[in-house]
């Protein structure tokens, strides 16, 4: 084959003949991000609100403010400017001084001004070490009275620095505003080369991915395990909701403490570790972190409590514990443990999710897209429950299809796992138990007894689960403590008032499930107060609508009994969700209900494609990722990383 056969046989291969528009637009959207970023590389002082003017700057008078940096990286200092509605024909300099070296000078011709707005004095080089300077800003017009503009002051008396005349003006300052760049320093310059090298990597990767016939499952893992090494170099330790909880939960574990310390005197649970240190200092920003990076276990043993998540049974952390356990063997290093922890739990994770994909027979392109949103591979890589428990579910799913297309007697160790599954579930959150009901869908045909058989092992199932469940609940029921919120006089509303519940469940549902959908594909990441780029989360929204193939009924007889089981799986579990969520999180007697999450529902998306698909699950598909469908899922994650990354850059 000729070189320029090569070429065209490449060319052919990534798509572009069959996806120009998609190209053509790939720059733009990467100059979108580089825009969007670079608000990210920046951040502010505290803006001095406006009370008045000082008056017009003339002729021989001056206007001064000092100011001191509180952060490194000055940028730029904003001044809020008017110009009386008109056109000025004159001349604004401004000087700025550090220790009473001059800096820079700005002149500014003030037909150029906007009225009333803030005018950025951009320093033409960044203040890398600015944190703690003595800063002076000096202006001095050539206007003249009716001609000139003016700068507003704040007279509160919370501020202070502002000269007029050389004179110094007791409790008021100019409005201003200050801007830093956050990566000014070499060790923000050396994240964000490994940051672009990964998704270089990725970029290159998918191109030769594309070259070779590949099934899904090993298409998936490698997209998987790139953008779970972006995610974990973009974001901080302890950086996800409720993870230094998390963290302290599984140590416990580790320690061989099954069930959290009570204490009395402050009405909390948790348990006394050696672990007296700030973990803000490693979650703040990367620079924080690489100061601290050799935070160690401390001799001294202090009480630290996570009431709310000591609710959550041993099993769900036996991951994270064994990560931890083991390293604590090697090291005392805090980091290094804790992405112990974070590994072995993102390994298990990515076992089963590999396993799942293998046993479903069909919806492997909707379930792998499901899985590589933004949201689901944040959880994933983190200390927390909620990316096991998706891969749990998605597994009882895949293994009941499995089973029902095998049409043949179960083995002792298939009933092992059944029976192994329906209990750690339950373990994780007893709210997505439902997912058993798919045990309905194997044949009766295939138990030892038939139909006698399959009852009774859906009843042990039911016997077993209420058992370690409602025992658990038994144990840590004394860790149900929320402000505001009294489960128990909850439930007796409930049931006295199930009308007023009703209304409550419907008007939560109304308001807040549109929020709920968008932060489930990833609209806000980190303590969910780090935002990506809505309109990405819209579209991935929609290429997942589309992958449903409709939402038609098929009229095979198998296919309808997979419908109904999935619509049944997916209503009980939300109703269960919103009403655990009211009993626990929910403040006594509210109209709507709080605590709810977006990624709660990632689990439901599974039994929700089945409920919408027309393709009959027992017709094998070779499926395959669509070309659009890689492009999407890598520029959404890419931009994800992005806005985590930056946000760990600027705190």
């Amino acid at each position: 084959m000729s070189l320029l056969d090569k070429i065209k046989t490449s060319y052919n291969c990534l798509g572009i003949k069959k996806n120009l528009i998609l190209i053509s637009i790939i720059p733009v959207l990467f100059c979108v991000l580089f825009v969007y970023f670079e608000d990210f590389k920046t951040k502010y002082s505290n803006t001095i609100n406006k009370s008045e003017t000082i008056g017009e700057i003339v002729q021989n008078r001056t206007v001064s403010q000092d100011f001191i940096c509180e952060y490194d990286g000055l940028s730029s200092v904003n001044i809020y400017i008017s110009t009386f509605a008109r056109m000025n024909h004159c001349t604004l300099v401004a000087k700025l001084f550090a220790d009473d070296e001059l800096i820079q000078v700005w002149e500014i011709d003030c037909k150029q001004l906007a009225d009333n707005s803030y005018y950025p004095l951009k320093l033409d080089k960044t203040i890398k070490d600015s944190k703690g300077m003595n800063f002076h800003l000096f202006f001095e017009s050539d206007g003249v009275e009716g001609n000139s503009v003016t700068i507003y002051k704040n007279t509160s008396g919370e501020y202070s620095g502002l000269y007029i005349f050389d004179n110094k003006v007791e409790g008021e300052s100019l409005c201003y505003q200050l801007q830093y760049s956050t990566v000014t320093d070499a060790r923000a310059e050396k994240i964000l080369v490994i940051f672009f090298s990964v998704c270089v990597l990725i970029l290159v990767s998918w191109i030769i991915m594309n070259q070779f016939e590949i099934s899904i499952v090993k298409r998936f893992l490698l997209l998987w395990v790139l953008l779970s090494l972006l995610f974990s170099i973009s974001n901080t330790p302890f950086n996800t909701p409720d993870e230094p909880s998390h963290f302290c939960r599984a140590y416990e574990i580790s320690l061989g403490y099954l069930v959290s310390d009570y204490n009395d005197e402050d009405n909390v649970g948790g348990r006394e570790l050696p672990l007296d240190v700030n973990f803000d200092l490693l979650k703040n920003d990367w620079q924080s972190f690489y100061e601290n990076r050799n935070m160690s276990i401390t001799e001294n043993w202090v009480f630290r409590h996570f009431s709310y998540i000591a609710v959550y049974s041993p099993v769900s952390y036996f991951p994270q514990a064994c990560g931890i356990y083991f390293s604590r063997l090697f090291t005392s290093n805090i980091p290094i443990i804790f992405y112990s922890g974070r590994f072995v739990n993102w390994l298990c994770i990515t076992l089963l999710l590999c396993i799942t994909l293998k046993l479903l027979p069909v919806g492997k392109e909707f379930f792998s897209l499901v899985l590589l949103m933004p949201m689901n591979i944040h959880e994933a890589v983190s200390l927390a429950t909620d990316g096991m428990v998706v891969a749990l579910s998605a597994f009882i799913v895949a293994f009941v299809l499995f089973l029902r297309n095998r049409k043949a007697k179960l083995k002792w160790y298939y009933l092992f796992i059944l029976y192994t599954i329906a209990i750690v579930i339950s373990l994780y959150k007893i709210v997505y138990f439902p997912f058993t009901l798919f045990y309905l869908l194997i044949p009766s045909e295939s138990f030892k007894n038939g139909k006698w058989g399959k009852l009774l092992h859906g009843f042990l199932v039911v016997l077993l689960v209420c058992v370690a469940s409602f025992s658990w609940l038994k144990i840590c029921n004394k860790f149900l403590v929320y402000p505001g919120s009294d489960s128990k006089v909850q439930l007796q509303y409930i049931f006295s008032h199930p009308f007023n519940y009703f209304i409550a469940f419907c008007r939560t549902l109304i308001s807040n499930t549109s929020t709920l959908i968008f932060r489930m594909v990833g609209d806000s990441l980190a303590w969910l107060n780090v935002s990506t780029v809505g309109i990405f989360a819209l579209i991935y929204i929609l290429v997942l609508v589309k992958k449903t193939n409709g939402i038609k009924l098929h009229g095979n007889k198998d296919l309808t009994g997979i419908k109904i089981v999935s619509g049944i799986v997916v209503i009980i579990i939300v109703l269960l969700t919103y009403t655990a969520e009211y009993l626990t999180w929910t403040n006594v007697y509210s109209n709507i209900i709080s605590g709810l999450q977006g990624r709660y529902f990632i689990a439901l998306l599974l039994p929700f494609f089945l409920l919408m698909t027309k393709d009959n699950p027992f017709l094998y598909k070779n499926e395959s990722v669509s070309l659009n469908s890689q492009w999407i899922v890598m520029l959404i994650n890419i931009c994800a990383c992005g806005s985590l990354m930056f946000s760990c850059l600027r705190n």
